[in-house]
């Protein structure tokens, strides 16, 4: 087998050593960059709400009523929308005998700062959560779950609110438990939401 030297004593020669170790650090500085972006990006998209949760939902509200203490169910259009880094919430409700309920929130949701925030424009209309525990929103292709604890008012009354948000690619679920402030008791339930996609996947 025949084998030129010519290229490498080119390769060998000090010159070429000196570019040599100079496209190696190049070399190195890329792939460590690379690697810093990939890792940042995991980073980032760890506990992210996927921008999936955007569009048209149709289910229910199902609710505990405060009088009789009966369960009701109303057939619910929610539409998502994104704003402001956030989401808006608009429920439709029909509440039967040709009654249409309209309402709408301003919806953060930031599980890096473990925070759950639910605004209806209303001067006491803001509530907000930590949350309390998650699993899943690991990239904006894949739902999860959290769980967020505040405080609230039910029946004129105060109480400790602990709401949990399922979401996949297909359904979305809210639901929302209370009771006494302070109480060891257990939740009880108050109302959940649930919803099928309508629309095409943002």
């Amino acid at each position: 087998m025949h084998i030129d030297a010519t290229p490498l004593r080119e390769w060998a020669g000090p010159r070429q050593l000196l570019r040599n170790a100079a496209f190696a650090l190049l070399l190195f500085g890329f792939l460590a960059t690379r690697a810093a972006l990939a890792d940042g990006a995991s980073r980032a998209g760890a506990g992210t709400v996927p921008p999936a949760i955007a569009g048209s939902w149709l289910g229910s509200l199902e609710y505990r009523d405060y009088s009789s203490d009966a369960r009701v169910t109303l057939p619910t259009l929610l539409t998502i929308g994104r704003r402001d880094g956030g989401f808006v919430f608009f429920y439709t409700f029909d509440d039967g005998a040709g009654k249409v309920v309209r309402d709408r929130e301003q919806v953060s949701i930031d599980l890096g700062a473990r925070r759950y925030v639910i605004d209806d424009g209303s001067p006491d209309g803001r509530d907000a959560y930590r949350i309390d525990a998650c699993e899943g929103f690991v990239d904006a292709a894949n739902g999860g779950t959290f769980v967020a604890l505040g405080d609230g008012t039910e029946n004129d009354l105060p109480v400790d609110v602990r709401e949990t948000l399922t979401v996949s690619r297909t359904t979305l679920t809210l639901l929302r438990e209370t009771r006494a402030r302070g109480s060891s008791a257990s939740f009880a339930f108050r109302h959940r939401y649930r919803f099928s996609r309508i629309s095409p996947m943002p």
